[in-house]
C-alpha cells in the first residue's frame, strides 16, 4: 500500500523543488533530435546502471525463501532490461546508435556502473 501524498522532511522537500526548477543540469534540452538522442542514452545509461543492484538483491534471497519479494524483485529487473531494450530501440528508429556495449579493446568507465555512485545523468534517488 503507498499513500497518495507523503509528508518529506524540510531538506528533502528543498532538494526536491530544486530538482523540479532544474531538473537536467547540464544536459542537453529535449528541442532538438541531439537533444533526444542525449536523454534516451542517459536512460540507457541510468537503466544500465539499476540492473545489477536488482540482480544482486535477487540473487541473496535465498532459494525457495520469500517467494514473493524474489518474484517482486525478478520482475522489477526484467523490467529495467525491458526499459533499456525500449530506450534503445527508439534510437535506432531515429536512425542513431544506443551505445551499451564499449569495444572490447576500450574500457569504458562512463557506462560500466561502479558502485557506490550516483546515477547517470546527474539523477537523484
Amino acid at each position: 500500500y503507498m499513500p497518495v501524498t507523503r509528508d518529506f522532511s524540510a531538506g528533502k522537500k528543498r532538494m526536491l523543488l530544486e530538482w523540479l526548477d532544474n531538473p537536467l543540469r547540464g544536459e542537453r534540452p529535449l528541442l532538438d533530435v541531439a537533444g533526444v538522442c542525449a536523454a534516451l542514452q542517459t536512460a540507457i545509461q541510468v537503466e544500465h546502471a539499476t540492473i545489477p543492484m536488482y540482480l544482486y538483491a535477487l540473487f541473496s534471497i535465498k532459494p525457495g525463501a520469500n517467494l514473493e519479494v524474489a518474484h517482486a524483485v525478478r520482475t522489477v529487473a526484467v523490467q529495467e532490461m525491458l526499459h533499456v531494450t525500449l530506450a534503445a530501440n527508439v534510437l535506432n528508429a531515429i536512425d542513431a546508435d544506443p551505445e551499451v556495449c564499449p569495444p572490447p579493446d576500450l574500457l569504458r568507465t562512463d557506462f560500466i556502473p561502479v558502485y557506490p555512485n550516483r546515477l547517470p545523468g546527474g539523477l537523484r534517488p
